[in-house]
Order: C-alpha cells, then structure tokens, then sequence
C-alpha cells in the first residue's frame, strides 16, 4: 500500500497477513483536538435546553406513566392504561383553555390548568378518565405549563 500516512512495520507481518499501523509522523491538527469538546459541549446544551415546554415532553411523560399516546402540535391524543380514548389540548393560557372546555360536553371534559382533556367518542358511555388517571395528566400537563 502506499500511502503517506500509513506504514507496515516488519513487526506486524505474520503468516502473510500485513497489518497497517498509522505513521508516528501523522497527529491530528490541533483543530480538530480544540473543536471536538466544544462541539460536544453544545450538543450537551442543546439537548438540556429541549426539555419543559413543548407538547411531545407532556406525550412523553404520559408515555413513561403508562399511557399510549402521540403528540402533534398543541394537541396530544392516546389512550390511557385502562384503555380509555382521549384528546389533550394544551393552551397558552388557563382563560382560553376554560373558554375551549365551555364549549364542549361537560360529563366528558376537565379542565386542568391551560389544558383540556376530552374523553368523548368512547364505545362505552361509562368510558372515562379515573382520578389516578386524570392526576397524571394534570402533572404531565404542568411539566408544560398547563
């Protein structure tokens, strides 16, 4: 083989098998040293800074309490661990989240916070949210500030 960087040393050939080894004279640049902590040192704060305040850390956090549940927008929709459909709409304040739940069916929406969860749609009529359930959704939605 030839190359700049690489030699075969007579030390490392064994049952004619050659095994290349980088050259002492090759070093990485300097750059390349300096650049790649820094580097991970933002991907480190771009990574913490993406936690607290959007739609998909609420879905996830009902993922994690057992839930089934996939987010889009301001709008999470899943089921519970008891199997129970609903939607999860986040709102930029606790005024318009009451406005929104003032116009849908009272027996199958709560209002938490700037959030409003609606359960409607269900086989079953006595379909709903229980209040371990509800208490996870409110936290999940608190996380965000619902």
């Amino acid at each position: 083989m030839d190359s700049l960087h690489l030699r075969t040393t007579s030390s490392s050939t064994f049952r004619n098998l050659t095994i290349v080894r980088p050259s002492r004279d090759f070093r990485k640049s300097r750059y390349r040293r300096r650049v790649r902590p820094g580097a991970l040192a933002v991907l480190v704060l771009a990574l913490a800074a993406c936690g607290g305040t959007s739609h998909t850390t609420v879905a996830d956090c009902l993922n994690d309490a057992g839930f089934l549940v996939s987010g889009s927008g301001t709008v999470v929709r899943g089921t519970s661990p008891a199997g129970v459909g609903f939607t999860l709409r986040l709102y930029a304040t606790p005024a318009a989240a009451k406005q929104a739940a003032e116009r849908l069916e009272p027996a199958t929406t709560v209002r938490l916070g700037s959030a409003v969860v609606d359960w409607r749609g269900n086989p079953s009529p006595s379909a709903r949210l229980s209040g371990v359930e509800l208490g996870s959704v409110s936290r999940c939605a608190g996380r965000a500030g619902g």
